[in-house]
């Protein structure tokens, strides 16, 4: 299976880099080529063909986000951002 980075180019990886902080292609989801339907269709075709994988990735993603992405961690790097701007004053 292509990567789809490896389709990717211009204006679009600026999307790319944001997608990328949230999804790992194969450990935390599946990504698809934009506008493609064989990318879809092949993605489908894995997502129902390795049921315990996507079960896998799920957990993993899911345990970034706990990790990661919860309001009490925001605010910790928010907190961090501004002692950091204040220190460099």
């Amino acid at each position: 299976m292509q990567t789809w980075k490896q389709e990717r180019k211009g204006e679009d990886r600026i999307l790319d880099s944001v997608i990328e902080d949230f999804v790992e292609h194969g450990k935390t989801g599946l990504l698809v080529k934009p506008r493609d339907v064989d990318s879809f269709v092949e993605i489908l075709d894995y997502l129902f063909s390795h049921p315990s994988e996507v079960e896998e990735m799920g957990e993993r993603a899911r345990k970034m986000v706990l990790e990661n992405y919860t309001w009490e961690k925001n605010a910790e790097k928010t907190m961090e951002a501004y002692e950091e701007v204040l220190n460099a004053a």
